[in-house]
């Protein structure tokens, strides 16, 4: 049984890998080698289309970390994008009731 940790998480045969439509560009390698291992149902075969890249386990990171491969368990996918918390911003204005009486003084220069 194959075993590997990406970016925290556990990852074994058991585990089911499930991609997004090929979200490289166009032309590049990285679209071509996605094309290829995309085809990959698990981390087996996952390694045995890759076995022969340099780029396996760094593409698997990157796609994991981007969200471009899910890792599903046990029916739950567990490497899913951290909703991020709102948090509501209030504008405050400053009210200047008194107005300082230099801020209309303009000194000018003669000679």
């Amino acid at each position: 049984m194959t075993e590997l940790s990406i970016s925290g998480f556990h990852i074994d045969s058991n585990t089911q890998f499930q991609y997004k439509s090929n979200p490289k560009r166009n032309g590049c390698k990285a679209y071509l080698r996605y094309e290829e291992y995309s085809q990959s149902k698990n981390i087996d075969e996952y390694l045995d289309i890759t076995k022969d890249t340099k780029f396996g386990k760094a593409d698997l990171r990157y796609d994991v970390e981007h969200f471009h491969l899910s890792l599903v368990k046990d029916g739950e996918v567990i490497n899913q994008p951290q909703q991020k918390e709102v948090k509501e911003v209030k504008e405050v204005k400053e009210v200047q009731e008194d107005k300082d009486e230099d801020e209309d003084f303009i000194m000018t220069e003669t000679e």
